[in-house]
């Protein structure tokens, strides 16, 4: 129905309604010539094809308002019919718009409607104001993708986007044609959208309540990666979202589909001169996308998803490579295990830490990373990162050295450095020109098994290898490592060595190794706990012709409790409801786990070095920067500062396990450099009340509190430290 105020009247030959407050003489004169007016040379073209969109100057109260007309074709007598019954489009969209400027929805303010029915609809127009300065959903994702691939504008465009969909719904309006390129917003700066506006909303409808199978089909018209599509229903919910949704959803997505695939052969024509919405959007394996929060690259798609986008060639690649290898490294394995804690290790500057600067809080990490003694320290350098800052980085890299660290350097690819070679052979060329005399070493690829990292393949992975190799041959004092595959992934790191060119050699195999998934890193994947996959992979770098033997873990941690999307586990978005399977532990099991590492994979003759990752995040680093003003150290930093301090300059002389009762302690033995013996101990159980067979003076607690006492050997997971002065007699040890 249409009430008075809004009562169909004639404009010239036409008949509409036109909005109250544009409702005069001056303006009806002018419509009553729409054709002449959008043919005037103040107008502009918008978008052409059946359905013109026009911007033209409409005058009224002595002022100019810009308009937006959009031109509907005609139908013709058969089709008029119809149209009779349920509206024209310029009609509905009329309707439409003003049902949702009475809900407070967001639309493009409607001024008019015109339609031409003497015989037939021979043409019919919608008015709108214009809206400057808005852009739409899917020019804003392209220029994201394209340009500004930081995950937290993504996450902030996405549920912008998402809360005005859910409102729209719960007002009672189902779009039906609900494509990006229909969501207009209104963007502030790098960072925020707001003022969602639905446009193109002729097919819409109207209903007392919208139920989850309507809600279904007008989201699947909504583009966006597998993953950022999850995200976005769960943000339009607030909750995981309702079964029947999701199935229907899918059901729907997958209709339409196919009917955009077979939209060419039904309109062979209109197909020439229109693409689809997904046409501008990167390739799904381009979508390369950056997370600050959690210091990763994100991936856009599910896992499901990603599998169709992995060359069969490469899963035979890898199969080839382990068979050929297997024997071979098996019994290198066998080998590395059995000579576990068998030898002295001299301790020093096989403990680092990877620190990330900031300009905002530079002095404050370098503060804390003198706090831990003149430890070795790696960085990252990002190839997606502007000039500026790198050099920024490069510079940061010299004031660390410069205080007396060790520093090396990660080469951090994106899928830029993969489809521009060049650029990424520039990247290379002029990091080395600049500190490669100061470096230790320099990490080539990083996570080369994971594809949200920009590697798909081998091709691509031994092709980054390549040439950083090639450029490193320029430069003498360059030493590499690599090829740096992350987790308990050694099929992908022998078919990545097996398949690397004869030229390229690693001076030590790097391994990101994180054991988080299985708590403790004494617990077991299989049968392999970090003691096993330490020697694993020592004896693939002893087999492989590309690497010497040893052994760099250049990264590890564990995510911590409570930390949101800052979380590698969370990024780039906290799913509403339980978290299943969720390796993330509270600080005070951090620290300890930290320190069992460092036992572990050191001691053991296995690691040459390991790099904690890293020194300052909210999510995962030995310091909170929550509140950036007040760095907060957690237990993990003291802990460290007082191992480092004890057994940083000591050597480590055997490992033990000693007397049990209902459990058993593991005992690491180190000589300091005054002859002082230390013994660090802690058991795997939640306690155990040891009976010492060793003797000591004096026992820390793992902060260096005096823990003497009656508890002195009640140990948990957390380590002890004993002390026994020189002069006393070994013989009971």
């Amino acid at each position: 129905m249409v009430s008075k105020q809004n009562a169909e009247t004639a404009i010239g030959v036409y008949t509409g309604i036109i909005a109250p407050e544009y409702r005069s003489a001056e303006v009806i004169e002018q419509l009553a010539s729409i054709r002449s007016l959008l043919e005037s040379d103040s107008s502009a073209v918008i978008t052409s094809g059946r359905n013109r969109c026009v911007i033209v100057d409409l005058r009224r109260n002595g002022a100019i308002s810009r308009v937006v007309v959009k031109c509907f074709g005609g139908v013709g007598v058969l089709s008029a019919a119809r149209y009779r019954r349920v509206g024209s489009k310029a009609r509905r969209t009329w309707i439409a718009g003003t049902f949702l400027q009475r809900h407070k929805i967001g639309t493009p303010a409607p001024v008019a409607f015109l339609e031409d029915s003497l015989f037939g609809i021979r043409e019919c127009y919608y008015l709108s104001e214009y809206q400057d300065e808005f852009t739409t959903f899917r020019d804003e994702l392209i220029r994201l993708f394209s340009e500004d691939r930081e995950c937290e504008r993504f996450i902030g465009l996405m549920d912008c986007v998402a809360r005005a969909v859910r409102a729209m719904h719960d007002a009672g309006f189902v779009h039906n044609d609900l494509g990006n390129q229909n969501i207009m917003l209104r963007k502030f700066d790098s960072d925020r959208w707001s003022d969602v506006l639905f446009v193109d909303i002729n097919r819409a409808r109207t209903y007392d309540l919208v139920s989850n199978i309507q809600r279904a089909r007008d989201i699947s018209r909504i583009y966006l990666p597998s993953d950022f599509l999850r995200v976005f229903k769960e943000m339009y919910f607030g909750v995981q979202p309702p079964r029947d949704f999701q199935r229907f959803e899918g059901l729907f997505r997958r209709m339409y589909a196919l009917h955009t695939a077979t939209r060419r052969y039904r309109h062979p024509m209109r197909s020439l001169k229109e693409s689809d919405d997904t046409s501008s959007y990167p390739g799904l394996r381009n979508m390369w996308v950056w997370d600050e929060r959690s210091a990763q690259a994100i991936s856009v798609i599910r896992a499901k998803d990603r599998v169709g986008l992995i060359p069969v060639a490469n899963h035979l690649k890898i199969t080839v490579a382990t068979a050929k290898a297997l024997p071979g490294v098996w019994r290198r394995y066998r080998g590395m295990l059995s000579s576990c804690y068998a030898n002295q290790v001299a301790m020093k500057d096989r403990i680092g830490v990877a620190i990330e600067l900031k300009p905002e809080m530079e002095e404050r990490e370098l503060s804390l990373l003198g706090g831990l003694g003149a430890i070795p320290v790696v960085m990252r350098l990002y190839h997606h990162e502007p000039k500026w800052k790198r050099d920024w980085r490069i510079n940061m890299a010299r004031e660390v050295a410069n205080r007396g660290h060790k520093i090396s350097i990660a080469l951090v690819q994106d899928r830029g450095a993969v489809l521009d070679a060049l650029s990424w052979r520039q990247f290379v060329r002029e990091v080395f020109e600049s500190i490669g005399n100061i470096v230790e070493w320099f990490e080539v690829g990083h996570a080369v098994n994971r594809v949200k990292w920009g590697i798909w393949n081998l091709d691509e992975c031994v092709s980054i290898m390549n040439m950083a190799v090639e450029c490193a041959d320029q430069y003498p004092k360059v030493r590499l490592v690599g090829p740096a595959v992350i987790d308990f992934e050694y099929p992908f790191l022998l078919a990545a060595l097996d398949n690397a060119p004869s030229k390229v050699r690693f001076s030590a195999l790097s391994h990101h190794l994180y054991v988080d998934r299985r708590g403790a890193p004494e617990n077991k994947q299989g049968r392999f706990s970090l003691l096993e996959k330490c020697a694993l992979a020592r004896a693939i770098a002893d087999y492989s012709q590309h690497c010497e033997t040893g052994l760099i873990i250049s990264e590890t941690n564990w995510p911590l409790l409570g930390t949101g999307v800052y979380s590698p586990v969370n990024s780039p978005y906290e799913s509403p409801g339980v978290r299943r399977n969720d390796p993330s532990v509270d600080e005070d099991h951090y620290a300890d786990f930290m320190i069992r590492y460092f036992l572990i994979a050191i001691c053991s003759g296995m690691a040459d070095s390991v790099f904690w990752w890293r020194l300052i995040a909210r999510g995962f680093g030995l310091v909170d920067d929550t509140d950036p003003l007040r760095l907060r150290k957690r237990p993990a930093y003291a802990m460290l500062v007082y191992f480092l301090g004890i057994v940083g300059d000591a050597k480590f002389i055997k490992r033990r396990f000693i007397n049990k009762d209902n459990g058993f302690g593991i005992v690491f033995e180190f000589v300091r450099l005054d002859d002082e013996t230390v013994y660090i101990a802690y058991c795997i159980e939640p306690t155990v009340n040891c009976v010492f067979d060793l003797e000591y003076d004096r026992v820390t607690d793992a902060f260096g509190n005096d823990a003497g006492g009656t508890s002195a050997e009640l140990l948990s997971g957390r380590p002890k430290y004993y002390f026994r002065k020189q002069g006393i007699d070994r013989a009971k040890v």
